[in-house]
């Protein structure tokens, strides 16, 4: 598990995605008391390396400058769709052909794709592929990863080439349904839905919007349940570090921030800085507000962190503690 990310990014609420909380959140109450780990399940949140870790050496996708291991949920799931491409192969078909083709993956299990597209070397506007994974197993350095779940793609401008090797610009809209990846002892279920702008160039940029995006984590028999609504998540690699961005309403269940669901609204001005060798952020700004309007804000810089509560929400920061990195990934 990566640094802070350790939680996972979306997960499921009570509309049954990924395996969500049965009842309706209640929002959380920031306190001094408990700042640092609602702090730090929403630092986590938007890095979410640790459901990437589990799933996006899964796909083989390189991105340019190449630190995948650390990238959010967002390119996981975009990734993963490409690896479920590349294993049901280049259909040859002439342009407006129906698809309906499995192919065996690596280590057993299959991949489906079926849909309509117009090229066998990618996909290009108005093109839309179904893609079903059943135990797909392949192995990703050694480790054995089981992939199982559907993906549904559309393509509303650009070009996605089936290789996933940049240069590239798309524009995407991908409906994930209990999308599973199983790897290092890690498993992660996601659904929801995603309108994605994709860039691939020197580097990978991914700007992600959507109604709702679940994720169900589970490691060592511990199983963590968050879910992104009305969410805006953004993440750009730069040389071998990232910038990730996130504005939503976080509901999760099976954390530190309580018993039963909880949630809160977080926001990032400006966006996390991190590397792909240690998640810890170094520099950025994550805002979260709570019940009656206590908020705080949590402020990285370089390798120290100040964290400002206002527990009353008269728009006052009243209080100030300085976790470090290791205090807030202890949270998590």
């Amino acid at each position: 598990a990566g640094g802070l990310a350790g939680c996972g990014g979306g997960g499921g609420g009570s509309d049954g995605g990924g395996g969500g909380a049965a009842t309706a959140p209640v929002a959380v109450q920031i306190t001094s008391a408990n700042a640092k780990p609602v702090g730090a399940h929403a630092s986590g949140t938007v890095q979410d390396s640790t459901a990437v870790q589990t799933a996006t050496s899964v796909a083989g996708v390189q991105v340019a400058s190449g630190p995948t291991a650390a990238m959010p949920q967002p390119a996981r799931v975009a990734r993963v769709a490409l690896a479920m491409l590349r294993h049901a192969g280049s259909p040859a078909i002439a342009a407006g052909v129906v698809v309906d083709e499995a192919a065996a993956c690596d280590n057993g299990g299959t991949v489906r794709i079926s849909g309509n597209v117009a090229s066998d070397n990618g996909l290009n506007p108005g093109d839309a592929v179904t893609l079903s994974a059943s135990s797909c197993a392949s192995s990703v350095n050694g480790q054995p990863v089981v992939m199982s779940g559907q993906l549904t793609l559309a393509v509303t401008s650009g070009f996605l080439p089936q290789s996933g090797v940049g240069p590239f610009d798309v524009k995407l809209t991908i409906t994930a349904s209990d999308l599973s990846v199983s790897m290092g002892g890690a498993s992660t279920v996601t659904s929801g839905d995603m309108a994605l702008d994709w860039t691939e160039t020197t580097g990978s940029r991914l700007v992600v919007s959507g109604t709702t995006l679940s994720n169900s984590t589970t490691i060592a028999g511990s199983t963590r349940v968050t879910t992104l609504r009305n969410y805006l998540h953004s993440v750009e690699v730069v040389g071998t570090g990232f910038i990730g961005g996130l504005a939503a309403t976080v509901e999760t269940s099976g954390s530190p921030l309580g018993s039963g669901a909880r949630s809160y609204a977080i926001s990032t001005p400006p966006g996390l800085r991190w590397s792909a060798s240690d998640a810890a952020p170094t520099a950025g700004v994550v805002q979260v507000v709570g019940a009656g309007n206590s908020q705080l804000r949590l402020t990285f810089s370089g390798a120290s962190a100040s964290l400002d509560v206002d527990a009353d929400g008269n728009g006052s920061f009243e209080s100030s503690m300085p976790p470090d990195a290791a205090e807030l990934k202890s949270l998590l």
